[in-house]
């Protein structure tokens, strides 16, 4: 792994007007549903195949509306096929926003935690030499990373070397 890929800040005010105008673009889709996870395991999922039925049946009730049931609404219908489409419009440039901003904090995450691995390995040397600052900082250092971690493992468990 290479240290320091990424080198960059991102200024307060920035950091606040990202977060606000994405509220903000939430908030101008009010009908957004948050499904529980039950809802979502058995819904139907989407495909190639199911978005070309659905296509087809929409067509097909437009033409042959005498084989549409009073109970399905046509407008509604319609209205769900247009909305289906502008939200694969935004749901791909999300995700494609979403997938730069997660590999670039997995990178920047990766990068502070081997910094601060080489940082805890050097404080560990300066406690055997008996300094007693050091040996705080090894003691408070590897508490946090066992209570980040279930089993027993220290950051001395793992190499420093980058791969």
């Amino acid at each position: 792994m290479q240290l320091n890929r990424v080198s960059a800040e991102i200024p307060q005010d920035v950091e606040d007007l990202l977060v606000q105008d994405l509220e903000e673009r939430r908030k101008s889709l009010p009908f957004l549903i948050d499904l529980p996870i039950e809802e979502r395991i058995a819904m139907p999922k989407s495909s190639r195949k199911l978005v070309d039925f659905i296509d087809t049946g929409l067509l097909q009730a437009r033409t042959h509306p005498t084989y549409l049931p009073s109970f399905v609404d046509i407008v509604e219908f319609e209205k769900d096929v247009k909305l289906r489409k502008s939200l694969r419009r935004i749901y791909e440039a999300l995700n494609a926003f979403t997938d730069r901003v997660r590999d670039t904090l997995m990178v920047v995450e990766s990068e502070a935690y081997l910094a601060a691995r080489v940082f805890y390995k050097t404080a560990k040397a300066a406690a055997k030499e008996g300094a007693e600052d050091a040996e705080r900082i090894v003691k408070e250092m590897a508490y946090h990373y066992k209570k980040a971690h279930s089993g027993e493992i220290t950051p001395d468990d793992i190499p420093v070397q980058p791969k």
